[in-house]
């Protein structure tokens, strides 16, 4: 039901509301109308008081109501109606996700089982970290590539090529056999390890093998 409505909406920030305790918002002037966005911490300090931006926006239905979602790059959106999916965590919590981690983060800490990276989020804790994990390491492997694959230590921009390289030794790796977690590993350890140049897909998947007998 998320996506029933509003893709973006473009306008000017006439409103800003920073809240530790709850849930940052913004209000956009789309035509004369004014919409209360929530959105993350994050997206909060790169709005500009009277400045045209494009929100990135999502519906979330609840008890409470509808509330309406905002970001500012298309991938934190995709995050937000991810970890939405999660049963029992809510527009808030999520937020409070985004709030202290990138999108990149957050894939990496499922990948990587990394159940404390959540704990550290307002309001998670370590069941309700586990869930996202159980429930969304399969799912991850759906999200653009470009996402997934991006390594949090690292500035290096993956090429269009690269990309089309990674998703074909993942789909003959899975058809191998191989676990999809372990794939996600070694593909990511090794685009930054050969530097993100130039190279072959059998020599790319080659090394990947490699590393996945080792």
């Amino acid at each position: 039901r998320n996506n029933i409505m509003l893709d973006f909406l473009k306008g000017y920030i006439r409103k800003k509301s920073l809240n530790s305790t709850s849930l940052s918002s913004c209000v956009l002037e789309v035509n004369g109308l004014g919409f209360l966005v929530f959105i993350s911490q994050t997206s909060w300090k790169e709005l500009k008081q009277d400045e045209e931006h494009i929100l990135f926006t999502s519906l979330a239905f609840s008890q409470e109501g509808v509330k309406l979602y905002g970001f500012l790059w298309e991938e934190e959106k995709k995050i937000f109606e991810l970890l939405s999916s999660v049963k029992g965590l809510g527009g808030k919590s999520v937020i409070s996700i985004l709030d202290i981690l990138t999108p990149e983060q957050i894939c990496n800490a499922i990948l990587e089982n990394d159940i404390n990276i959540f704990t550290a989020a307002q309001g998670i804790g370590k069941k309700t970290a586990e869930r996202i994990i159980f429930e969304l390491k399969n799912k991850i492997q759906g999200l653009n590539l470009s996402i997934r694959y991006t390594n949090k230590n690292q500035d290096t921009k993956i090429s269009s090529e690269m990309l089309q390289i990674m998703e074909e030794t993942e789909n003959i790796l899975k058809s191998l056999g191989y676990e999809i977690l372990d794939i996600h590993k070694v593909i990511r350890e090794n685009v930054y390890k050969l530097n993100n140049s130039e190279i072959a897909s059998d020599d790319f998947l080659k090394h990947c093998l490699t590393l996945l007998s080792n």
